[in-house]
């Protein structure tokens, strides 16, 4: 960017003539503009980083899930921290598996050996991964472009995203997995042997914490490749070698359920209405920073240079397009995100770069800024108007809070179940725990192998039949249909209890 002329500047000045120059000059009003504009965008970012520390404390003492995803993922820590498997034929009791990789449920089981049966556990996991992306965002774009103010704007561009405000603080793998993409893609930045096994490392984590990571493992090993070949191919080759060598092993040690409960226990209805509906409302609300990356994804292929994080950013928004599967969410813009996070946050160095001596640059970076933290209002915000509502997608569930009323009622559920003298079955598994009962079943996933035609409902329509079940809990008729269909033979509503949202629907054995 050439800097305009201003009263007091030669025109072949140095730079260092003009850094002595401006400072010793007057400001222009655009400029004091600007840097005030600069300063709010900023302190609301850091608004929002107060707001996800609170948000994640208040969450941390709650003992029932937001999401019902979490009560499952808690579930496998449990189960590997009691020695017993996580990925079985789903044929026998208590018909439970996970659908995710071993990652992220061995962090946890380290984890509730110590703190017990806890979401407290998963949540404070995966915050911590969310705020180590943060940090690993800021070191990139520091080491890359040096300067410090851009880098605390990258991190907290990612940290103020109302998807990861709304999905990293709960105990889900899908932070966890973003860390260790985006850090194999950081490794890839640099240059030698070293660099590359760190990235293969890092790729192995990442995919054996989610699969999705793959749009990561796929900008890694294609960027080292074009910039040396044979270093591109090794990584590649250790990186599918070791992990073709893990499935193999972890698919002969449970004898298949690996690959059916984690591959094809993944491959669900796509409905390409929820695919169009997600994109549009995460480029809504992330308007500013994904065109900001954009624009360094074009500079780098018109030079013919792309880098990782550029293809990081192409791959991983092209793959978000899985976001229209049945039972996907804002977790799957995660990558995307992060990525933009790191190449907008290089735009606002080259902004920053000409302060002080280009008042247009100030003016521009921090308006953009400014609208950006805007579109991402959440939190306490919506008090200022309907312009400051959480805007995001999911907004609805994740970003309510529940009243004491809810409370009361999801404390006489999971009493209830305490006093129940069997085994019960949930859909929302976060009561059951609370209540000391075994985790039965894994409602969306039993419904996706079923689907798949990899699983036999017989045992558990069986164990209903004979009212196996003190008590059997529904709040969204996620079971496969034999299922439900045997819950409204044999079991009667009972009672409802209106919870966060949620009408958790509780059934009582029927009479013969």
């Amino acid at each position: 960017m050439t800097a305009p002329y201003r009263a007091g500047r030669h025109p072949t000045a140095t730079t260092a003539d003009l850094v002595d120059d401006d400072l010793t000059g007057p400001l222009t009003v655009l400029a004091v503009v600007g840097g005030l504009i600069w300063a709010a965008a900023v302190g609301l970012l850091v608004f929002y980083l107060l707001v996800y520390v609170a948000h994640t404390t208040n969450l941390a003492r709650y003992p029932y899930d937001l999401d019902q995803g979490e009560g499952y993922d808690l579930n496998s820590g449990l189960a590997l921290a009691r020695g017993l498997p996580i990925y079985t034929d789903n044929s026998r009791y208590p018909y439970y598996s996970s659908n995710y990789p071993p990652v992220f449920s061995a962090i946890l089981s380290a984890i509730v050996q110590q703190t017990g049966p806890t979401l407290a556990a998963g949540r404070l996991l995966s915050a911590t991964a969310a705020l180590l992306t943060a940090l690993l965002i800021g070191a990139v774009v520091y080491a890359r472009k040096q300067v410090g103010l851009a880098a605390l704007t990258a991190g907290l561009l990612y940290l103020g995203s109302v998807y990861v405000f709304h999905t990293t603080p709960l105990a889900r793998v899908n932070a966890l997995a973003v860390l260790f993409g985006l850090a194999g893609v950081a490794c890839c930045l640099g240059r030698g042997w070293r660099w590359g096994a760190a990235a293969a490392v890092c790729f192995l984590l990442a995919l054996y914490t989610k699969q999705t990571t793959i749009d990561a493992v796929a900008a890694g090993l294609l960027a080292l490749a074009l910039r040396d070949l044979r270093l591109g191919v090794a990584v590649g080759a250790v990186v599918g070698v070791v992990g073709g060598v893990l499935l193999l092993l972890l698919n002969a040690a449970t004898d298949g359920g690996f690959w059916v409960n984690v591959v094809v226990g993944n491959v669900n209805p796509f409905d390409a209405k929820q695919a169009v509906d997600y994109y549009l409302n995460f480029l809504h609300l992330h308007l500013i920073v994904v065109g900001l990356a954009a624009l360094e994804v074009f500079r780098a292929v018109r030079t013919r240079q792309p880098g990782p994080l550029e293809l990081y950013w192409i791959f991983s928004m092209l793959l978000a397009i899985s976001v229209g599967k049945w039972g996907a969410g804002e977790s799957y813009f995660l990558a995307p995100i992060a990525a933009s996070a790191v190449l907008a946050g290089q735009t606002f160095a080259r902004l920053q770069r000409n302060i002080p001596y280009d008042d247009l640059a100030i003016f521009a970076g921090g308006a953009m800024l400014l609208i950006q933290a805007i579109l991402l209002s959440h939190g306490p915000l919506y008090r200022l108007g309907p312009s400051f509502t959480d805007g995001g997608a999911q907004a609805s569930v994740l970003s309510r809070w529940p009243g004491e009323p809810e409370l009361r009622a999801a404390s006489d559920l999971v009493q209830k179940l305490r006093e129940a003298d069997g085994p019960v079955l949930l859909e929302d598994p976060s009561y059951g725990i609370a209540a000391g009962k075994e985790v039965v079943g894994n409602a969306t996933h039993l419904r996706n192998v079923y689907q798949a035609g990899r699983w036999s409902p017989d045992g558990l329509v069986a164990d209903l039949r004979e009212r196996r079940f003190s008590w059997v809990v529904l709040n969204a008729e996620l079971y496969p249909e034999p299922v439900l269909a045997a819950i409204g033979r044999y079991y009667y509503l009972y009672e409802t209890y209106e919870i966060n949202g949620t009408t958790q629907q509780l059934f009582a054995p029927g009479d013969e």
